[in-house]
């Protein structure tokens, strides 16, 4: 929150290795557990400090020369994903440039190449906070057996597993107010699983999870959920 909010970025001739800072780290920031009830998530604090940058930016080839650079010169692969939807169909009054045919087909293929590298190294599942929303593109932008082949690779690890579902677990809690009772009501839905692997898939690797030990607390209420 500190770096975002630099004045010195409005100051700055040339801002984007600092942008390219930010965006480095940007997987890694937390995106639901908040420093407070009115902190926003980490990957929105890089988004606002790219926006201030891209509305003082004098001309469109400029403003396509930063995004370029932070979709294909970084590490991101979250908000990379989320700034090419951007470009894709800028919406009215936004600060981001259209960018069309091949060269929306290069920052698409530069992303590609990052995450079938992060899915290999291991990277994709232990540092992107949020994972869903990248296999959602990595289907719509590849064949989506890479995806679905990923995720099936998973099974065989029960540890990673479950790091999996809980990425896909919605989060809902309930608190009364002056009390410290809360009742969890997170959930899977069958309709995200299923588009990776068909239902008794999951329902034999769900019987194969039952006989796991030494689980963590956060695993067995992902098991729960699962289950």
């Amino acid at each position: 929150e500190r770096l975002e909010a630099e004045d010195s970025l409005d100051k700055l001739k040339d801002p984007l290795q600092y942008l390219l800072a930010l965006t480095d780290v940007s997987d890694r920031l937390p995106q639901t557990k908040r420093i407070s009830m009115l902190s926003s998530s980490g990957s929105i604090l890089v988004r606002w400090a790219v926006n201030r940058v891209l509305d003082k930016a004098k001309s469109t080839d400029a403003k396509i020369t930063i995004i370029r650079a932070l979709i294909c010169n970084s590490n991101s692969i979250g908000l990379a994903a989320e700034w090419i939807d951007d470009v894709s169909a800028p919406k009215e009054d936004s600060s981001y440039p259209k960018i069309e045919g091949e060269a929306l087909s290069d920052l698409k293929r530069h992303w590609l190449e990052r995450v079938k590298a992060a899915a290999k190294n291991g990277r994709l599942l232990d540092a992107v906070a949020n994972l869903r929303w990248v296999l959602s593109d990595w289907m719509k932008w590849a064949d989506s057996s890479e995806a679905k082949e990923w995720v099936h690779s998973l099974f065989a690890d029960s540890k990673r597993i479950l790091k999996f579902l809980k990425v896909n677990v919605n989060e809902a809690r309930s608190q009364t107010i002056g009390s410290y009772y809360a009742q969890d009501k997170g959930w899977l839905s069958w309709k995200s699983l299923e588009k990776f692997q068909p239902r008794e898939k999951w329902e034999a690797l769900a019987d194969q999870l039952s006989k796991s030990t030494n689980l963590s607390d956060d695993d067995k209420r992902t098991l729960r959920l699962f289950q």
